[in-house]
């Protein structure tokens, strides 16, 4: 872990004690929980952001990015809702295509292998 992503939460900590309305601010802890590779708990914080914001379109690309790391199919879900909350991001349509390309990569392999 990189000693910034740990100062990082420590200050957002703090700016939550002061103001536990701030979507913003979870935004970013859950960014830095991210970054540190720790998805539970930057899932937790994209959905209380999607809770206080409800059109933070980034918030739903973020948390598909931690659920995407996690193998649960609830991310394309939420690149869904950030396109249609931003429809020019591209992140929501990279993150889109990446499960699109492995469902299809998938579907291609599934009867190769049943041959084997």
């Amino acid at each position: 872990m990189h000693f910034w992503n740990v100062r990082s939460i420590a200050d957002y900590d703090e700016a939550i004690t002061i103001d536990p309305k701030h979507a913003s601010t979870y935004y970013n802890r859950g960014t830095a929980w991210f970054n540190k590779g720790d998805d539970e708990h930057a899932i937790a914080d994209f959905n209380r952001t999607i809770s206080l914001d409800p059109g933070f379109a980034d918030a739903f690309y973020k948390r598909g990015l931690s659920l995407f790391r996690k193998g649960n199919e609830g991310a394309f879900a939420d690149f869904e809702k950030a396109l249609n909350l931003d429809h020019k991001n591209p992140f929501g349509y990279f993150g889109r295509g990446v499960i699109r390309t492995r469902r299809q990569t998938m579907t291609e392999l599934l009867p190769i292998l049943a041959r084997q």
